[in-house]
């Protein structure tokens, strides 16, 4: 039998993690909205989507100043990061 303080402490914290996930979706949507404001200057002004340059430093700021490990700084934000180029790419395809 399950402790009953045991589930309101769960419960309290699955709470706090659903509220964190919504504010996270809001910042993915405004982060979005920044990308294709960027995609649409590259477009006009012939530059590619991709810059590696960029993208290592994002993921070197991302991993400063933080208890996380890298390994999973990058496990979150490579699928943002390709998520990003591919809306942008989706974007300049549109463009033409």
């Amino acid at each position: 039998m399950v402790d009953q303080n045991y589930q309101q402490k769960l419960e309290h914290h699955r709470q706090n993690i659903d509220s964190i996930n919504a504010g996270l979706k809001r910042l993915l949507e405004q982060r979005m909205e920044e990308v294709l404001a960027i995609g649409r200057l590259k477009a006009g002004n012939g530059k590619p989507v991709y810059d590696p340059e960029r993208e290592r430093q994002i993921y070197e700021e991302l991993s400063k100043d933080t208890s996380l490990p890298e390994w999973y700084i990058k496990s979150v934000f490579k699928p943002i990061i390709e998520g990003a180029k591919k809306m942008e790419s989706e974007q300049k395809q549109e463009v033409r």
